[in-house]
């Protein structure tokens, strides 16, 4: 895969929402529809950066942490109502609309897809529908439930003291483990990741914000289901060994008909890390980008 070198300046930064500082990287050139990047939880935009080194040059792409990750604020998570999707959505859309875009596709990896589902359904809600908003919804590895979550999901769900037990019993050997079964191929875990992953939940509120994502995550069929109702199209990848099983799969393909859906060979879950090359192709493949 040949290597994009985006020119300067690079105009990522912090985006005040509210009070709220959301951090946004945003490399590329102006153009009509710039591609959103979200990530899954447990970890950061970095997540995207082999993909971007792949990405055609001639477009804008916005990766942005979501609030509690990253480089981004942790506020007190009820004022987020404790990072619920939609509340998510919501704040990255209007991040968005900061940076002067106004219509744009959506990438979102696992919990990241579902957060973008309702962008998408907040979007389409305002009645301007392919006019301003999302336009196209990118899931990869979109879960219906934590199960692909075991022993994060065991310790966020401990009736009330959940996110205690979390902050204090999460471990980076976890992470480590985790993210090992996530890929097809352990082997293939960077270090940098972990590192960088390990170090943005460590930062103040950052476990708190996890414990609250993984407890959202068995809403994704009722945002999905809301989803549905937009209008909005929508791309489905999967990676061929991605732990999130055959049921679920079906699910979204039945609760989506109208979806196009992508399975990459030699691959797990972590589809933007292990195979970006075949990414970048199924994303540019029968888009409203490529038709323009």
């Amino acid at each position: 895969m040949t290597r994009t070198v985006w020119p300067t300046p690079d105009r990522s930064r912090l985006v005040d929402v509210g009070g709220l500082r959301v951090f946004v990287t945003d490399v590329g050139p102006e153009c009509d529809l710039p591609l959103v990047l979200l990530h899954d939880v447990l970890t950061c935009g970095h997540a995207f950066a082999a993909l971007l080194e792949g990405l055609p040059a001639d477009r804008r792409y916005l990766v942005v942490d979501l609030p509690g990750c990253g480089e981004s604020d942790r506020p007190d998570p009820a004022a987020l109502d404790h990072h619920s999707i939609e509340r998510l959505a919501e704040v990255v859309n209007l991040a968005l609309a900061s940076t002067g875009v106004a219509r744009y596709e959506v990438l979102g990896q696992g919990f990241g897809a579902l957060v973008a589902m309702a962008m998408a359904s907040q979007t389409a809600a305002g009645g301007d529908a392919g006019e301003r908003g999302v336009v196209r919804v990118i899931a990869v590895g979109v879960p219906r439930s934590g199960a692909h979550l075991p022993h994060e999901m065991r310790l966020a769900g401990l009736p009330a003291v959940g996110p205690l037990a979390f902050a204090r019993a999460y471990r980076r050997v976890d992470l480590e483990r985790t993210l090992a079964r996530w890929h097809a191929d352990p082997r293939t875990v960077e270090r940098l990741a972990v590192d960088v992953y390990w170090d943005r939940l460590g930062r103040a509120g950052g476990m708190a914000a996890a414990c609250d994502m993984l407890l959202q995550l068995e809403r994704g069929p009722q945002i999905g289901e809301r989803f549905s109702h937009s209008g909005v199209a929508a791309l489905l990848v999967w990676g061929e060994r991605d732990p999130i099983g055959a049921a679920d799969r079906a699910a979204w393909a039945e609760l989506l008909p109208n979806a196009r859906t992508v399975t990459l060979e030699g691959c797990g879950h972590c589809v933007a890390q292990e195979r970006p090359a075949a990414l970048v192709d199924a994303v540019a493949s029968g888009g409203p980008w490529a038709a323009q």
